[in-house]
């Protein structure tokens, strides 16, 4: 059955053109939306079979096809054989409502009835089906942009959390370097640097007392980034933006052991350590810091700043924002794969690693030089990117991603066949071709009647569907500053990431929300507002807000 409305078929042409955008709750990745028929309810038997009961009769679910069972509509219920069956009293007084955040205006009150197969989850409400995938990975700290991860710490841009529970002062808000967990003690980096005693770790509760909050104030115009141990030797080092630092406790003085020249751009990394070396970069350079002898050497020049790097098996392999180079023992450099706006990498095996980028998530195999796909569409943030036993973790600018290593091959195979294993309802086959002779018809119409082009077009308008565009985008994050994301921006327009990635190209989202929580802030500050009422209004810490002068 033909819909009538066109409005309708460009809906339908709207939904199928989108990519699949990861939902508000673990484990779920929207794959489809059915508009029509009108869905009623869904069920599961106990062999496992998942039937939908809608206008145009009952439907059994193979995966995201849907397959004709009888011609009979409206709700279903289940038999003692557990074959679906008319229901005519309908579903009286259903009330559960589980899973309403997985869909577009979750904050509306509606029935939704849901089920599920090993490899999907079905969810019915307001006479749509909505078909998600099943993924092997868990989505946390939903609508947070997660800096940095440690064991036991989770860094965010709205403030720090020890396994779970937001801290307070003597904690600083805000980070923009590692969280590291060094023999039980943690290091959190920003413009200063905040060392917190294992017995405050392992408790939970930090209080400001010189036996378990230590502070290092930071030398004028620097930030720590980065802290690290030597095992040879013990002794410490921290990065920061302009200097490298060593010392032989946490607590002693810091001493400079190397400084940035203002001709190399970026930050400076610590990479790893080798043979007695300490391994870090500054700008483009890979330099080794030889600890015995206290000399620092060129190891190589790269094309492009250096953004992450690991020592591993007599490889130091150092990521740019194009690419993956291998850099040997004898100064060679090997260039292994490219990769756009890479920067935050991890070793998970001896021959493997995961590279986070701004446009997904990527394992890379250095045997046979081979990149696979891992998670698409969302934009990763640098340094936040952790690995502890069998669970890898993955911080976005809206969320935390925990991924069980051995899930990963399964994660490179839904990748490869999200698109070519999708299958359509006959129904929806057939509006599409009619939907396409439409089109064509009009605009046979328009070249045969140039007189009436003027008219024609205005038909044509009223017909399509409102388009999604930058300025609604940036209408959207302007209204609703304080929960900008770019999942809460798919969620409220119903598309994914790709499609807003390229409305607003060369941009990000993450920089546009900053620039408009940033312009927000200064007009605040000018009209005598307060930190705490610019703190609600725009969602950055009042730390930060502090740092932003009125007359910017």
């Amino acid at each position: 059955m033909i819909h009538k409305s066109i409005k309708f078929i460009f809906f339908i042409i709207f939904i199928l053109k989108t990519l699949p955008s990861c939902g508000n709750a673990a484990d779920t990745i929207l794959n489809a939306v059915y508009s029509k028929p009108y869905f009623y309810n869904v069920l599961k038997n106990n062999k496992g079979e998942v039937y939908a009961g809608t206008s145009e009769g009952i439907f059994k679910l193979d995966g995201t096809e849907l397959i004709r069972y009888s011609k009979q509509d409206g709700y279903i219920t289940l038999d003692k054989d557990g074959l679906p069956s008319y229901n005519p009293d309908g579903i009286k007084n259903y009330i559960e409502r589980k899973y309403l955040h997985l869909l577009p205006y979750p904050e509306l009150a509606r029935d939704e009835y849901h089920a599920d197969s090993p490899e999907y989850f079905y969810l019915c409400s307001g006479g749509r089906m909505y078909i998600f995938d099943l993924t092997p990975y868990n989505y946390s700290y939903a609508n947070h942009s997660i800096r940095t991860i440690s064991e036991n710490f989770v860094g965010t841009y709205s403030g720090i959390y020890l396994r779970g529970k937001l801290q307070g002062y003597p904690i600083y808000k805000f980070t923009d370097g590692y969280i590291r967990e060094i023999d039980g003690r943690a290091f959190i980096c920003y413009d200063g640097l905040s060392i917190i005693e294992p017995s405050a770790v392992q408790s939970g509760t930090i209080e400001n007392k010189s036996d378990i909050f230590y502070l290092v104030e930071a030398p004028t115009k620097i930030s720590y980034r980065d802290a690290f141990k030597s095992k040879p030797y013990g002794k410490y080092y921290y990065a920061a933006t302009t200097e490298l630092f060593q010392l032989d406790h946490p607590r002693a003085k810091p001493i400079s052991i190397y400084k940035k020249t203002k001709s190399k751009e970026g930050d400076i990394s610590i990479l790893g350590e080798a043979r007695s070396s300490l391994y870090f970069s500054d700008g483009n350079l890979v330099l080794g810091y030889q600890t015995y002898y206290g000399v620092t050497d060129t190891v190589t020049r790269l094309p492009e700043p250096v953004m992450d790097g690991k020592v591993n098996d007599r490889h130091l392999y150092a990521l740019t924002g194009s690419g993956l180079y291998d850099v040997s023992t004898d100064k060679s450099v090997e260039k292994l794969m490219e990769l756009s706006k890479a920067h935050t990498m991890e070793m998970i095996s001896g021959s493997e690693m995961v590279i986070s980028t701004d446009n997904g998530l990527f394992r890379f195999n250095v045997v046979n030089k081979s990149l696979s796909k891992l998670i698409s569409g969302v934009e990763f943030n640098r340094k936040a990117l952790f690995k502890k036993n069998n669970l890898l973790y993955a911080g976005s600018v809206n969320g935390l991603y925990t991924i069980d290593i051995n899930d990963l091959e399964l994660l490179v195979r839904k990748n490869q066949s999200r698109i070519s294993e999708s299958k359509l309802p006959d129904y929806v086959k057939i509006t599409l071709i009619s939907a396409g002779v439409i089109i064509l018809s009009l605009v046979i119409m328009l070249l045969r009647n140039k007189r009436n082009l003027s008219s024609a077009e205005d038909r044509i308008k009223e017909l399509k569907v409102d388009i999604l565009d930058r300025e609604k985008i940036e209408n959207f994050i302007r209204e609703n500053l304080a929960i900008a994301s770019l999942k809460s921006i798919a969620d409220y327009f119903q598309t994914n990431n790709s499609h807003i990635y390229k409305l607003i190209e060369p941009e990000k989202p993450g920089s546009i929300i900053q620039k408009l929580r940033h312009t927000k802030v200064i007009q605040m500050r000018k009209a005598g507002s307060g930190i705490s009422e610019i703190s609600r209004i725009t969602g950055l810490s009042e730390s930060y807000i502090r740092k932003i002068k009125a007359e910017n």
